[in-house]
């Protein structure tokens, strides 16, 4: 009877951890070295790694390659950086070799071989949360941990910052306070993500596909003009729309015209309408698909600086 008792225990505790027990849990559950050892021979647990055993049948999946990960690594662990990326869904961080946020080595000198580990920087409780069972970072001290990442470049992060704002994961504020918390004079990542937050101040709305940033990178890096996007336009008859980019002196508006959402003819239709309408009312319109974003970028750099020189003022009515 003990020995089913304490089959039932391990299945019990492996079923919260995606099929997995670490070999330090099994001793508090009655499992020394020999009955753990007795259960590998006869099929009923398998190891992984040194440190980890799956139970059998249990189907291998990439929760659970994290979950190894973290039960690997000595403990306290939480998954961070690019895994944490990828368990929140935000795009660009496919699965690699999980990443977690612990002590390099336990007291006992052990080494972990199933993840790449990083040192805690003030991993506060406030900072851990759950996505599927798995101890993890939370979106605001994600983008604070990527930012001070060597191997994330400032337009890796800015666009995981978009991801994260426009599927409200975080806001501004929380990811301030996360930064002020973390970070300070001389650490790596503040010049970076002070310049991401003070040009998300003031009511900032994210940008809503990967076609609106890769404009916006490519106007900024050319150094053409200021841009706001996301910005509601209404005229004398009434609202026209929600732009996908506005100039900020001139009465210039870019809308990134993505085949997805606008190849349908209803789509064509209301936006030609809506041009139509900008224009008549003083607006000049630059339209770009997501092929002359992506390749032809001197292109659309030549075309929003002309028309940026060509456009009026701002009407009053914007």
């Amino acid at each position: 009877m003990q020995d089913h008792s304490l089959d039932g225990q391990i299945a019990a505790l492996a079923q919260r951890q995606h099929g997995l027990v670490a070999r330090r849990q099994l001793p508090m559950m009655g499992a020394n070295a020999e009955k753990v050892h007795h259960r590998i021979k006869r099929g009923s647990l398998r190891p992984i790694g040194v440190h980890v055993l799956a139970v059998a049948g249990t189907p291998d999946t990439d929760r659970q390659r994290i979950m190894a990960a973290v039960l690997d690594a000595s403990p306290p662990a939480v998954v961070g950086f690019d895994t944490a990326a990828f368990l929140w869904g935000l795009p660009g961080f496919p699965l690699g070799r999980p990443e977690v946020i612990a002590r390099r080595h336990g007291s006992n000198g052990r080494r972990d071989h199933l993840a790449k580990i990083h040192n805690p920087r003030d991993l506060l409780d406030e900072h851990v949360t759950e996505v599927d069972g798995l101890p993890v970072t939370t979106p605001s001290r994600l983008i604070i941990d990527l930012a001070s990442d060597p191997r994330s470049s400032p337009q890796r992060t800015e666009r995981a910052l978009e991801a994260i704002l426009a599927r409200r994961l975080a806001t501004v504020a929380s990811v301030g306070q996360s930064f002020d918390r973390l970070m300070g004079r001389g650490k790596s990542g503040t010049v970076l993500m002070r310049a991401l937050l003070t040009d998300r101040r003031d009511n900032y709305r994210p940008m809503e596909s990967g076609l609106e940033f890769r404009f916006r990178s490519l106007v900024k890096e050319a150094g053409v003009g200021s841009f706001q996007q996301q910005v509601d336009i209404s005229t004398q008859a009434g609202w026209v729309g929600r732009m996908d980019f506005v100039h900020s002196v001139r009465a210039l508006v870019v809308e990134i015209d993505g085949s997805a959402f606008h190849g349908a003819l209803t789509d064509q239709r209301r936006d030609t309408e809506r041009r139509e309408t900008l224009e008549s009312n003083g607006w000049t319109v630059v339209v770009f698909s997501d092929v002359d974003l992506f390749h032809r970028p001197a292109d659309v750099v030549r075309r929003v600086r002309a028309a940026a020189h060509q456009a009026v003022r701002k009407p009053t009515a914007a």
